[in-house]
């Protein structure tokens, strides 16, 4: 019933609105995608269930549509099989936005990326399902390196899996060099001063940067927060940032290693963090303060959870987001209290 009357509300959309621009539905029935050949002016569709009944040829169809410039789908099914019909580079020739949720095919995300021929696309979503392999770790690091063709992206957000990249950033991040939003999943990454440093110069545009993952530090084996004191190279190297989510390790916290590491922006921190012992919280605030002056400081678990001890973090960086604020009126030392 539900098919029949969206393949009825398409017929008559088609009639009545011709130079419609944007179509949601819920699916596209089983003979229903060639209709959309009579939207001249159709730019964006938004799509829940593509591929019911397993019709690989709605996306075949939507693939050659001329003037589709934004595309939200799932990607659920297997594409190994499919093949898109006509001349070379005819398919997803004006795609400028792409948001890929539920990707269970790996492997089909890859081929997807590889049939793009647009020279404009923009901005590029992945969310994968949870469950992965080895196969399906080397078919995302095998997308995320297909991504290098796209030197107009501007924001990438991509997943959450536990990458074979070892370092921060992955190397296919440092050829796409107009990125303005990076949001990264990517598991076990080792971070030194030399990585944040490369990702300054390639992609000095960059001004949001989301790295919510676990990540390690100088190859430690055994995932772990990276150190506080990393701020200090994205302040000094990154200075335009407006706004920075990681995993930090809050516990411990350093001198400062450059003085006058420090960023001017009005930043937003998210720190995805250990709960702070309360005897850190002054010592965190007046570091966080040290390097990002107009900090506004959150912590990533937020309210949410159940967990007291949580619920306590959140309190405490509460606590150093006032402390911040009230330490920006002191002069900033070029230690840290022990």
């Amino acid at each position: 019933m539900e098919d029949e009357f969206i393949s009825q509300a398409l017929d008559q959309l088609a009639i009545s609105c011709p130079q419609l621009q944007c179509i949601e539905v819920p699916s596209f029935p089983k003979g229903s995608v060639e209709i959309l050949s009579c939207f001249d002016a159709l730019e964006e569709i938004r799509c829940s269930d593509i591929y019911r009944g397993g019709d690989l040829v709605n996306l075949a169809f939507i693939a050659r549509l001329p003037v589709l410039r934004h595309l939200s789908i799932p990607l659920r099914e297997d594409l190994s099989g499919m093949t898109f019909t006509g001349d070379r580079g005819t398919t997803f020739t004006a795609l400028e936005s792409l948001k890929l949720h539920d990707v269970d095919y790996v492997q089909s995300l890859v081929f997807l990326l590889q049939s793009i021929s647009s020279i404009r696309l923009r901005t590029l979503f992945v969310e994968f399902t949870n469950s992965f392999d080895d196969d399906r770790i080397e078919a995302a690091d095998q997308a995320l390196s297909s991504l290098v063709k796209f030197t107009e992206l501007r924001r990438l957000d991509f997943g959450e899996y536990s990458s074979k990249f070892s370092n921060f950033p992955p190397e296919p991040i440092l050829k796409l060099h107009n990125l303005e939003e990076l949001d990264l999943g990517l598991g076990s990454l080792s971070l030194t001063k030399q990585g944040v440093m490369d990702l300054a110069q390639a992609c000095p545009k960059l001004r949001r940067l989301q790295l919510s993952e676990f990540c390690d530090y100088d190859g430690e084996e055994d995932s772990q927060p990276w150190p506080l004191y990393a701020l200090e190279w994205f302040a000094t190297y990154l200075p335009m940032l407006e706004y920075l989510e990681t995993n930090l390790e809050t516990s411990t916290v350093s001198s400062l290693e450059t003085p006058l590491a420090r960023s001017l922006v009005p930043i937003s921190l998210v720190f995805w963090s250990s709960p702070l012992r309360e005897e850190h919280w002054r010592q965190v605030a007046v570091y966080i303060s040290c390097v990002y002056p107009n900090a506004k400081c959150e912590d990533g678990y937020g309210d949410a959870f159940a967990d007291d001890e949580l619920r306590s973090g959140e309190l405490r960086w509460r606590y150093v987001a006032r402390a911040v604020a009230e330490a920006r009126a002191d002069n900033c030392s070029s230690r840290v209290p022990a």
